[in-house]
């Protein structure tokens, strides 16, 4: 007999395409937003979690130490725009060319994550 525990975490926006790494919460709450002061050296080829949203300034400092992955609960489409280079507007994502995904789980602006979206990560 073959068993096993799995999930489904579902995002509602991403961009990067499909990375893996270790998961790391680096946020202590889901309320609480990712900011570049918590992104580490140490999280080079990880998938990192924040909170309720992450800062432009963390995302280029991420992509800068090699982060593989971002899942927070929500970006400012202002930031995407500029981290990208142009506006995504309503298309198929997954083909950028960024050296990091990004997940979001709950949309734009700060919202926090569901907590037991949270707390399953």
């Amino acid at each position: 007999m073959v068993e096993a525990v799995g999930v489904f975490v579902q995002g509602i926006f991403g961009v990067g395409g499909e990375r893996t790494g270790e998961l790391e919460m680096v946020t202590s709450s889901h309320k609480e937003p990712l900011t570049a002061d918590l992104v580490k050296p140490e999280h080079k080829g990880k998938v990192i979690v924040g909170g309720s949203f992450v800062e432009a300034d963390a995302l280029r400092k991420a992509g800068k130490i090699g982060v593989n992955g971002i899942v927070v609960g929500g970006i400012d489409d202002r930031d995407l725009r500029d981290y990208l280079g142009y506006d995504i507007g309503v298309a198929i994502t997954g083909g950028e060319d960024i050296p990091l995904t990004l997940i979001v789980t709950e949309g734009f602006g700060e919202i926090p994550m569901a907590e037991n979206t949270f707390n399953l990560l």
